[in-house]
């Protein structure tokens, strides 16, 4: 049974009085079809709560919860206990929703005021929590606090629809389901074990809400901390796709962020601004850094050879039995300074120090096409990983999208 079919005229307090049982009725039955949402709420047409179910996250907000194990433990809340008569006109999407008379869904960044008045204030204080920036380049620090409106470490990144109600042709009141993402790792969790990538996270402007990034600690979410300057310029400030190298948290990673707009980019998709970031990356290897330390040795060797034959050359004696070797040698070391692949010196069967001198080259050539084609085939996987990467954050945006989608449900399965 829906608000319609019962003809529960929302606007009429009586008439609320006389069916808020059923008004409950449907919202628990609502939750039994998607449970864990953080609120599920009917309003009058003046967005004020006629009808509510709240529930925060078991956590007394006084530690910072701990990294996954290897299975990841459902959600658990804790109902809020709240009078009706709560005000949510005051929110964007709901004033929005009921200006333009039409549903609205979106993540939504939702003062601390406003979630007091939910009893989910408490969920969404995480604060700004210190991180390491000694010895990192600019660009890889965050922008000093106050760059991004987060108010102070308690905003709240919610998931959240809102749909008018109407009986016959007048708007009676709205139907409003959300989930506060903060402190809430269901998303994130979610996509790593789907997935298989290391790590994901959802952004509050540039700081982070939900994680599986590890702290400093290496025992806690690195919830709180906030991302490195250069990908905030790219994605909150250019809207852009940042897919590189990034330092997080005094690691550095092979990322990808993606920008997370609010309702107003269905509004007016040309003027709406990110709100947030959707990242997901994995932690550079030790070996491929050390293969390329390799490589680049390799040609370094090559560069001091070249050097030194220059310097023998000129005080070498006018022997052709030496000089003519030697300049050899140096057309050779000059080849392999420039990352000339494929160069060898030709064999002879001399045993003195010029034979000596001529194998060692042709060996260290070797290796260094050996490493070549590894750093090549680094390079291919490299490439792959980032690819792999971007489908990871289309993947939690569609993730969050879902999300989204069930709470559509909810909403119609609320007004059916």
């Amino acid at each position: 049974m829906s608000i319609q079919t019962a003809n529960i005229d929302l606007k009429t307090p009586s008439n609320v009085a006389a069916n808020s049982q059923k008004l409950q009725s449907l919202i628990t039955g609502v939750r039994a079809q998607q449970p864990n949402a953080s609120f599920y709420i009917i309003t009058d047409d003046r967005g004020r709560t006629v009808a509510q179910f709240v529930q925060a996250v078991n956590s007394d907000g006084a530690e910072y919860p701990l990294l996954p194990k290897s299975e990841t433990a459902p959600t658990k809340f804790t109902p809020v206990q709240a009078a009706t008569g709560i005000d949510l006109a005051d929110v964007s999407i709901v004033t929005a929703a009921l200006k333009l008379d039409r549903p609205l869904s979106g993540v939504e960044l939702i003062p601390s005021n406003i979630l007091t008045r939910l009893g989910l204030d408490k969920q969404a204080n995480i604060g700004i929590r210190k991180q390491k920036t000694q010895g990192l380049a600019e660009a890889k620090q965050p922008y000093p606090i106050g760059e991004f409106e987060i108010d102070s470490g308690k905003i709240g990144l919610t998931l959240i629809a809102v749909k008018p109600i109407k009986l016959g042709e007048n708007r009676v009141g709205t139907a409003i389901v959300g989930t506060l993402v903060n402190r809430n790792f269901e998303l994130v969790d979610r996509l790593k074990q789907v997935t298989g990538v290391s790590t994901a996270t959802l952004f509050a402007q540039d700081w982070r809400v939900s994680t599986n990034v590890a702290y400093t600690d290496n025992q806690t979410r690195a919830i709180g901390t906030r991302v490195a300057k250069e990908v905030a310029d790219t994605v909150l400030k250019k809207s852009q796709v940042f897919i590189g190298n990034t330092n997080i948290i005094g690691v550095d990673y092979v990322a990808g962020y993606r920008p997370i707009y609010s309702h107003l980019q269905q509004i007016d998709p040309k003027t709406a601004k990110p709100i947030g970031i959707a990242y997901v990356g994995e932690p550079q290897t030790q070996v491929i850094a050390d293969l390329g330390k390799i490589t680049f040795a390799g040609y370094a060797v090559g560069g001091v050879v070249l050097g030194l034959f220059g310097i023998i050359l000129l005080i070498a004696s006018p022997d052709k039995y030496i000089s003519r070797p030697l300049r050899g040698l140096t057309k050779f070391a000059a080849q392999i300074a420039a990352g000339e692949p494929g160069v060898r010196l030709e064999v002879t069967d001399r045993q003195d120090e010029i034979g000596v001198l001529t194998y060692n080259l042709n060996e260290m050539a070797k290796n260094i096409d050996i490493n070549l084609v590894t750093r090549q085939n680094d390079a291919e996987q490299q490439r792959q990983q980032r690819e792999q990467l971007e489908q990871g954050i289309y993947m939690l945006l569609e993730d969050v999208g879902d999300a989204m989608d069930g709470d559509l449900t909810v909403r119609a399965s609320l007004l059916s």
